[in-house]
Parts: C-alpha cells; sequence; structure tokens
C-alpha cells in the first residue's frame, strides 16, 4: 500500500512540473534577420488575409499562420523572448486587437 501511494505522489509531482513548464511558455514568431518592423508589416497583412477568409472566426488563426510561414516566419515557444522573436494573435478574439510585438516576457526587460 505504501509503494501505491509513493508511486501516485510522485506522478503526482510529476504531472505539476510538467503543467507548470508549459504553463510558462507563450508563442512567438521568429525570422533569421526580421525586425519588429517586418514582423508588423507582415503580421498586419496575414490578419488581413485571415479576416477575408469565408471561414469565419474558426479559420483565423489556420490563415494567419500559414501566410506568416509562407512569408519565412516560424512560430516557436518559449518561456522568455529574445530580441528577434514576436508576439502575434493566437485566438480570435487577438485578431480584433492583436497583442503588441513586443508584449510578453522579454530578455531585455529582465536585465
Amino acid at each position: 500500500m505504501w509503494t501505491k501511494t509513493r508511486t501516485l505522489a510522485l506522478e503526482s509531482v510529476l504531472t505539476v512540473v510538467g503543467v507548470l513548464a508549459v504553463a510558462g511558455c507563450s508563442h512567438y514568431w521568429e525570422r533569421p534577420g526580421g525586425s519588429v518592423a517586418d514582423f508588423e508589416r507582415d503580421s498586419g497583412a496575414c490578419i488581413e488575409d485571415a479576416k477575408q477568409s469565408p471561414y469565419g472566426p474558426d479559420g483565423l488563426e489556420a490563415i494567419y499562420r500559414a501566410c506568416m510561414r509562407g512569408k519565412g516566419w516560424k512560430r516557436v515557444e518559449v518561456s522568455v523572448a529574445d530580441t528577434n522573436q514576436f508576439r502575434g494573435p493566437e485566438d480570435a478574439e487577438d485578431f480584433l486587437k492583436p497583442p503588441s510585438p513586443l508584449s510578453g516576457k522579454r530578455y531585455y526587460q529582465n536585465r
């Protein structure tokens, strides 16, 4: 009985640690040599493309992400963003009011 309880406790701790590790991460977009001005231009164009989609709110993210990949951007998940990583819309509400590209936890803010 004691072994089962101990195993269950260990599994619970590992689950909590895993959830906390993932919860601290956010999605950003990066492209070698990409600046915030490049991101704002490309992201704005992709947001407008997504809004014109006949698929409605459910298709916004997929169209936006495909458009951004087509412009050479890669979506990455990190806990703290580097200077060449920028925030874009992640859900349907973000398409109405996109987040600031420099929002989120950033390296330069921690120095």
